[in-house]
C-alpha cells in the first residue's frame, strides 16, 4: 500500500461493520468492503510506471458514448522482482470492460473482467537459519516456491427507483484457478533431498445473485423503509493437494470435488421514529448445502445447515453535528467445508502406508458455520465544516476462532474467543490543499475459555492469547493537493505486536512503516509523481510472523522457531501520467 493514486478507476469504497446489517451475511462479521467502479472518464488515461527492484507498470483507460449509454476500457500490466535472491518475476495483466445506462437509482450496466499473473515466491523463513548465516535475509527457504491464477468475471447490475419503491438486482459468474508451491518448514515430514513442499490447486466456477426491494411505508404514523432481499451463490470446486519435491508431484494426498451452495432471506426496517431518533432492525436466515466427492470415500459427504441473524441499531441525534450509536448483532462466517465432512487424516494415512503400516489415522470435524455475536457503541462527530471524528467501543464474540497454520497453510477452527476494544478515526482539512486523516484500533484479544488441551494449542504452551492478532494498529497521512502544481502525501503505518503462541512467550516486534509522495502537474493533461516506500529503509521489519517447528537440511530434528517475511527496503517508483 501506498499513498493515493490521483488517477484511479476505482472510485469508491465503503466499510462497514456488517454483523449489524442484514444485506451482507458470510465472512462480513467483522468488515466489509463494497467498491463500486466508475463508469465514464472525463478524459483518456495513460500510466507508466518504473522504479527500483524492479517494478514496472502500466496503465491504459478510456470511455466512450455509444448509444443511449457509455463503454468503458481499462488495461493494466504489472511486473516485479522485488528485493530477493530469487526474484519474484511477478507479472499480471488485468482488462477491464464495462457498458452502462442510467445512474446508480435507475439504470443497468454489465461489466467482464480478467486478470492473470504468475510468480515465484519467497516464502517466511526461520529467523535462526538467518542469525546463524544460513540463509540471508531475502533468501528463500526452497527456490521453487511460486504459483499462478487466473479470473474471468461476468456481472450485471440493475436498479429502479419510483415511488412506490426501489428494486436492486445483480448478477455474476466467475471462473477461478489458482496453483501454488509452498514448503514452509523444510524436511519435517520428509528428509533431503525430497522436502516437504507441496501444491495446493484450485479450480472453480462461482455463480450468484442478489436481489431486493425497498418499500416507503408508514409505521404507527412514523415515517417507514422495508426493505426485503434474497441472495444466492454456488462454488463448484476442484481442489488438490499433492505432495512435490521442485514442483515435481511424488502423490496425490487428496482430490476433492466440492459443491457449495448458500441461499439467504433478509428483511431491514429503517424507522424515524422522532427528529433526534432511528432505528435499524433486522432479521436473515441463510441455509448452506455442502457436497464432497473426495479420493477418500471416508471424507465424503454432504451436510446441509441453517443459521439465523438478528440485527439492531439504535441512532440519536445529530446534536450540533453529532450522532451517537448503539449497535447489537449476530453473524457467521462458513469454513472449509472439507473439514466438516473429513473423517481421516489424507497425509499421515498415505505416510503410515508408505512405510508400511496400515494405520488409519482419524482427525475430527469442524463446524460448517460459526456463530458470532457483537456490541457496539459509538460516535460520530463534524464539530467543524472540515474536521470529522468517529469513535467506537466495542464487543466481538466467535463460537470457534478460525487459526492459520504456517506450516501446513491451512485454517483450522478452534476454541471460542472475545475480542474487546476501541477504533478512532478523524479527517482534518486545515487548509484547501492539505488534509490529515488517522486512524486507531486497540484490541484485546483472548480465547473465551480457558485451556482444555485443544488442538490449536501447542503442547507445553497453555493459554488464551490469540496468535497472530495485534494488539494496536494505527495510520496516518497528510495529503497536499493542488499546493500550485505540487501534490503529495505522507503516510504511517504501524502494526502493534502479536502473540505468535497461546501463552504469549514468543511474539512479534512491532511493525513500522512510512511512506512518502511528491509530484508535479505539468501542465493539465500531465502529472509527474515519486513514490518512495518505506522510506526510513525499516529492514528489520517483519510483513508476517509465526511459530512453529521447522527442520533444516543440516538439522536431523525438527525446531519450534520464528518464522517470518522482512518487508521490502527502500524502493522508488517514478510515475507519468497523460490525459487526452
Amino acid at each position: 500500500m501506498h499513498p493515493t493514486d490521483p488517477h484511479k478507476v476505482q472510485t469508491t469504497a465503503t466499510e462497514r461493520t456488517n454483523i449489524y446489517f442484514p444485506d451482507l451475511g458470510d465472512f462480513d462479521t467483522a468488515g466489509a468492503v463494497q467498491i463500486n467502479y466508475i463508469k465514464t472518464l472525463p478524459h483518456d488515461l495513460a500510466l507508466v510506471t518504473a522504479g527500483t527492484l524492479g517494478y514496472y507498470r502500466g496503465l491504459g483507460a478510456m470511455s466512450r458514448a455509444v448509444g443511449a449509454g457509455d463503454l468503458l476500457a481499462a488495461a493494466e500490466y504489472v511486473h516485479a522482482d522485488g528485493p530477493w535472491t530469487g526474484p519474484d518475476n511477478y507479472n499480471k495483466g488485468n482488462l477491464v470492460l464495462s457498458y452502462s445506462q442510467g445512474n446508480i437509482d435507475n439504470g443497468f450496466s454489465f461489466t467482464g473482467m480478467y486478470m492473470n499473473d504468475a510468480f515465484h515466491a519467497t516464502n517466511q523463513i526461520p529467523l535462526r537459519a538467518v542469525r546463524e548465516g544460513l540463509i540471508c535475509l531475502y533468501c528463500p527457504f526452497d527456490p521453487t516456491d511460486g504459483g499462478s491464477s487466473e479470473r474471468y468475471s461476468f456481472s450485471g447490475k440493475y436498479a429502479a427507483t419510483t415511488d412506490a419503491g426501489q428494486l436492486f438486482a445483480n448478477a455474476y459468474l466467475i471462473g477461478y484457478q489458482l496453483q501454488l508451491f509452498n514448503n514452509f518448514d523444510g524436511f519435517v515430514t520428509f528428509p533431503p533431498p525430497i522436502g516437504d513442499q507441496f501444491m495446493q490447486q484450485d479450480r472453480r466456477k462461482i455463480y450468484g445473485g442478489n436481489i431486493s426491494y425497498m418499500i416507503p411505508s408508514n409505521l404507527f404514523g412514523f415515517d417507514a423503509k422495508n426493505t426485503f432481499g434474497f441472495q444466492t451463490r454456488t462454488d463448484d470446486i476442484h481442489i488438490d493437494l499433492a505432495e512435490t519435491t521442485g514442483r515435481v508431484v511424488r502423490f496425490t494426498e487428496r482430490d476433492d470435488h466440492v459443491i457449495e451452495a448458500s441461499a439467504g432471506v433478509y428483511i431491514e426496517n429503517r424507522v424515524q421514529w422522532a427528529d433526534k431518533f432511528r432505528t435499524m432492525t433486522g432479521l436473515r436466515e441463510d441455509l448452506y448445502y455442502g457436497s464432497d466427492e473426495s479420493t477418500l470415500q471416508a471424507n465424503s459427504g454432504t451436510i446441509t445447515q441453517a443459521i439465523t441473524s438478528p440485527k439492531g441499531n439504535l441512532i440519536f441525534g445529530p446534536w450540533q453535528n453529532t450522532e451517537h450509536y448503539l449497535s447489537v448483532g449476530q453473524g457467521f462466517h462458513s469454513n472449509d467445508l472439507r473439514g466438516t465432512l473429513t473423517n481421516v487424516d489424507a497425509l499421515a494415512t498415505e505416510i503410515n502406508f508408505q512405510q508400511g503400516n496400515p494405520t488409519i489415522v482419524t482427525q475430527g470435524k469442524t463446524p460448517l458455520l460459526t456463530k458470532a455475536t457483537g456490541y457496539e457503541v459509538g460516535v460520530r462527530a463534524e464539530p467543524l465544516p472540515d474536521l470529522k471524528l468517529e469513535g467506537a467501543v466495542f464487543v466481538l464474540n466467535l463460537n470457534s476462532e478460525a487459526t492459520f497454520s504456517g506450516d501446513e497453510a491451512v485454517t483450522t477452527p478452534g476454541r471460542p474467543s472475545q475480542r474487546k476494544g476501541i477504533e478512532l478515526t478523524a479527517s482534518y482539512k486545515p487548509y484547501p490543499w492539505l488534509r490529515l486523516d488517522g486512524d486507531f484500533a486497540a484490541t484485546h484479544a483472548r480465547f473465551a475459555n480457558g485451556d482444555d488441551g485443544a488442538a490449536d494449542t501447542e503442547p507445553g504452551h497453555p493459554g488464551n492469547y490469540i496468535p497472530g492478532a495485534a494488539n494496536m494498529i494505527a495510520t496516518a497521512s497528510a495529503t497536499v493537493e493542488k499546493f500550485g502544481p505540487w501534490f503529495g502525501a505522507l503516510r504511517f503505518r504501524y502494526f502493534g505486536r502479536r502473540p505468535l503462541i497461546e501463552d504469549n512467550s514468543v511474539s512479534s516486534k512491532p511493525t513500522t512503516l512510512v511512506d512518502l509522495r511528491i509530484g508535479y502537474k505539468i501542465s493539465e493533461q500531465a502529472r509527474l509523481w515519486l513514490d518512495i516506500l518505506n522510506l526510513f529503509n525499516n529492514t528489520g521489519a517483519h510483513q508476517i510472523d509465526y511459530f512453529y517447528p521447522s527442520q533444516l537440511a543440516s538439522e536431523t530434528t525438527p525446531a519450534y522457531d520464528i518464522h517470518f517475511k522482512p518487508v521490502e527496503p527502500i524502493s522508488a517508483r517514478f510515475t507519468l501520467s497523460i490525459t487526452f
